[in-house]
């Protein structure tokens, strides 16, 4: 199948049947990674030691090539890995993924020039491939260009890694608005301490800010004084807002750039609180 696997994310075979009497090697796969439990090294070099038998057998199976540099890459064995999908490339041409898994590799060694190139390449041959969209997104980000960057980055609500909420009403461009916006949190804890910085401009825009967070974090965006009604994730009513926005979002819908950056600190206060330790059990303790 040439739309498997999907870079980033990709499974590994670890055995091999023959497709057809003249001794044509197809390869069967574990489960896929990504949400699921990632297989270790040894799984992964087995699967590599595979790869190199099927393409003996047919020096032309270029999934094979492309599948072993996803083994290589993984294995973090670049060089040989970079060699395997630029084959790739040499052999297909037309080959979007091995573009994209070359550029992984170029960033890994620091190589930024030659992996925005090959990023570029990727989306230039697959206009609609989110993930080197996305993938580019987060080097142009890394390198503080944030406006090509971040609205790179907006691709990642079309790979199988991110869920959009579904509602009915559009995401919050940036515009200001007399009315309510949900913003709610994605991904890690540490990205959303990082982008709580954006919340008092996102207040100044519109009248009323929900915001949906994980319990945890209830304390810390309470004590910001940006947020009107702080809720954990459920349902609202069709008419409680008009517009929604990711909270990393919030720097392409902003217009951020490396120079526009808020840079008011500090942006989170921690709530008051008194925690009962208990007495102490240790002689001559202080505390």
């Amino acid at each position: 199948d040439a739309g498997w696997p999907v870079p980033g994310f990709e499974v590994h075979g670890v055995e091999l049947v023959k497709r057809s009497q003249v001794g044509i090697y197809r390869l069967y796969v574990l489960p896929g990674r990504g949400h699921q439990q990632p297989h270790g090294a040894d799984d992964i070099q087995a699967a590599a030691e595979k790869y190199r038998e099927a393409i003996r057998t047919d020096p032309e199976y270029i999934d094979g090539y492309y599948n072993l540099g996803v083994a290589l890459r993984d294995l973090e064995q670049n060089d040989e890995a970079m060699t395997t999908f630029r084959k790739v490339i040499e052999m297909q041409g037309l080959s979007p993924k091995a573009y994209n898994n070359l550029a992984l590799l170029q960033c890994r060694l620091l190589d930024w020039d030659a992996a925005e190139a090959n990023y570029r390449k990727a989306i230039e041959q697959h206009f609609q491939y989110a993930t080197a969209h996305f993938n580019l997104g987060m080097l142009l980000c890394r390198l503080g260009r944030y406006e090509e960057g971040f609205a790179e980055c907006e691709w990642r609500w079309q790979t199988p890694e991110f869920t959009p909420i579904r509602c009915l009403q559009t995401r919050w461009t940036g515009k200001p608005f007399d009315g309510t916006l949900l913003v709610h949190t994605e991904q890690g804890i540490g990205d959303t301490i990082q982008f709580m910085r954006f919340l008092p401009e996102i207040r100044r825009r519109v009248s009323k800010v929900i915001m949906f967070c994980p319990e945890h974090l209830h304390c810390l965006f309470d004590e910001t004084k940006q947020v009107d009604d702080l809720r954990d994730p459920g349902e609202l009513g069709l008419g409680d807002f008009q517009h929604y926005l990711p909270l990393m979002s919030a720097p392409h819908a902003l217009g951020v750039t490396l120079d526009s950056v808020p840079g008011e600190t500090p942006y989170l206060f921690p709530a008051e609180r008194t925690v009962d330790v208990g007495p102490c059990h240790v002689p001559d303790a202080k505390l």
